[in-house]
């Protein structure tokens, strides 16, 4: 948690871009994940007369929800405005809103569909700004391809489709660890654990093995069974336990070790729940603080919020150390009951 706060007061994210108007001039449609999702959300059919004004609420919609520190309730309104009334400058501003959300590879896609569709309408000096932006989310993209795969194979990454090969272009992913899965009918799923860093172009053989069917022979017959004689029960001599000394009364240590594991448990998990809380208020702020300081990075304001997110991270911090704490000297008095118990 305490690393949070040192990347959200280290790093400044840069400002959205400002409205630069309502949305007027009909365009494509966007065409990264975010935009799309947005679009086949709303409703598909929008006369020419209510458009514009469906178009503005959505984007002032998406503005507040930006100063809210939303950023998810953002995106889906400013994409929810470039279906209503396509604008290119809606784009820049998905774009920023998407690498603050830490999406390279949607913003990357909306900062170059701005670039297509502005084209000579973009000053020079936007045009440099966003190239800058797209050279900061290939920082954060890396590429897979997929060799030496059969056709017809349908490919899952992180549980998402990603297209039926063959695939001829490299798919654009996140840095990081990403699932990958391909299937087809009739033959054994393929499933691999991908590490991604960069501008890393990693490339991966996909080999199915066909699913091996087990066949049953009609005409074949169970063997007889085995011939059995007469079988002789062996008498078996009487035995006669030692004495064995008394048990010793342990009932009042199970007790107290029960009763110390409840209290503990009950503890830590009242602190887990407290602190629970505590953490999504710290969120909401923490998101809020990096939309003002895209405004006013030199805000006293902003430096004196700054420096309260940081005392109440290290005041979580240290209620979660001890909710841990108490779970574990929890657990340790469970088990020592549990042993008693056995050995009683």
């Amino acid at each position: 948690m305490l690393a949070l706060v040192v990347a959200g007061c280290c790093q400044l994210p840069l400002g959205l871009a400002d409205a630069q108007g309502a949305p007027r001039n009909p365009a494509k449609q966007p065409g990264d994940a975010a935009s799309n999702a947005a679009s086949s959300s709303a409703e598909a059919s929008v006369s020419k007369d209510d458009s514009i004004p469906r178009a503005r609420v959505a984007f002032e919609r998406a503005k507040k929800a930006l100063a809210d520190g939303d950023l998810a309730e953002a995106v889906r309104f400013f994409g929810y405005a470039y279906q209503f009334q396509p604008n290119y400058a809606v784009l820049y501003n998905l774009g920023q809103a998407l690498s603050l959300m830490r999406r390279p590879v949607e913003a990357r896609n909306a900062f170059e569909q701005y670039l297509r569709e502005g084209g000579e309408k973009i000053s020079a000096e936007r045009r440099e700004k966003v190239q800058q932006l797209l050279a900061r989310q290939l920082a954060h993209i890396g590429f897979l391809q997929i060799r030496d795969t059969d056709e017809g194979v349908e490919l899952f990454v992180d549980a998402e489709p990603a297209g039926t090969t063959p695939i001829p272009e490299p798919l654009a992913l996140s840095e990081g660890k990403h699932s990958l899965l391909a299937k087809a009918e009739g033959f054994e799923p393929f499933v691999e654990v991908l590490a991604l860093e960069p501008a890393q172009t990693l490339t991966v053989s996909v080999h199915l093995t066909k699913r091996s069917v087990p066949t049953v022979s009609r005409n074949r017959r169970p063997p007889p069974p085995p011939l059995l004689g007469p079988r002789r029960v062996p008498l078996s001599p009487k035995v006669i336990a030692p004495d064995t000394p008394p048990r010793r009364n342990r009932g009042p240590w199970l007790i107290a070790s029960g009763a110390t594991a409840a209290v503990l448990g009950a503890t830590a998990l009242g602190l887990f729940v407290w602190n629970e809380h505590r953490y999504d208020d710290w969120q909401r702020d923490r998101m809020a603080l990096d939309a003002r300081l895209a405004v006013a990075p030199d805000d006293t304001a902003s430096r004196a919020a700054r420096n309260d997110l940081y005392q109440r991270a290290t005041s979580i911090q240290h209620v979660d150390d001890a909710a841990l704490s108490a779970a574990l000297l929890g657990g340790s008095a469970l088990v020592t009951g549990v042993v008693l118990w056995l050995t009683r």
